[in-house]
C-alpha cells in the first residue's frame, strides 16, 4: 500500500511513519510510506496524486490553519475515490471538512493515547486493503530530485 502523509512536525512525522511500519510488521503488509514535510513538498508529489492509497493529512501545515483541506481539494480533484484521513490536534475544525465536500475517511486526533491513534490507524489500513483494489507497484519509492524530476518508474493500476 502506498500511502502520502502530510505533517510538517518532526516528531508527529516519527510518530506516525513509525506507527504504520509497526502495523506493517505485525500484519506482514508492504507499505511504502513517503512523507510531505510542507506544503512546497507537496506540490512536488501532486503529479503522483492518483499513486496512492491512503493519505493522512495534518490540517495545519507551515502555519496555515485550513491548508491540509486545501491539499485535499487537490488530491480530490486527480483521485476522487481515493481515502484521506486527517490527523491534527484541531478536532474544532472537523466540521470543515463538511463545508469543502471531501468525504474524509476518518479524523484522528494527534492528543489521544497512543493505543487508541495505533487503532484509528489500524481500521483505516483495514478499509483501504478491503476496498481499493488498484494494482499499484509499491517496489519502488517515489524519489524527488532537487529539479523537481521524480526517479520513479511509471506505476501500473
Amino acid at each position: 500500500m502506498r500511502i502520502l502523509v502530510l505533517e510538517d512536525d518532526r516528531v508527529q512525522q516519527g510518530r506516525i511513519e513509525q506507527t504504520l511500519l509497526d502495523i506493517g510488521r505485525s500484519r506482514n503488509l508492504r507499505l511504502e510510506i513517503d512523507i510531505a514535510k510542507s506544503y512546497g513538498d507537496v506540490e512536488k508529489y501532486s503529479q503522483y496524486f492518483d499513486h496512492y492509497q491512503l493519505y493522512l493529512l495534518d490540517l495545519e501545515i507551515d502555519g496555515e490553519r485550513e491548508r491540509g483541506f486545501q491539499v485535499a481539494q487537490q488530491i480530490r480533484e486527480r483521485d476522487p475515490f481515493t481515502s484521506i484521513v486527517f490527523v491534527s490536534t484541531h478536532s474544532e475544525a472537523l466540521p470543515l471538512a463538511f463545508r469543502y465536500h471531501l468525504s474524509a475517511l476518518d479524523f484522528i486526533s494527534k492528543d489521544q493515547p497512543e493505543e487508541d491513534y495505533r487503532h484509528q490507524l489500524e481500521r483505516c489500513l483495514d478499509y483501504v486493503l478491503a476496498v481499493d483494489k488498484r494494482e499499484i507497484c509499491v517496489s519502488s519509492p517515489i524519489v524527488l530530485r532537487e529539479d523537481g524530476d521524480s526517479l520513479c518508474p511509471t506505476m501500473r493500476f
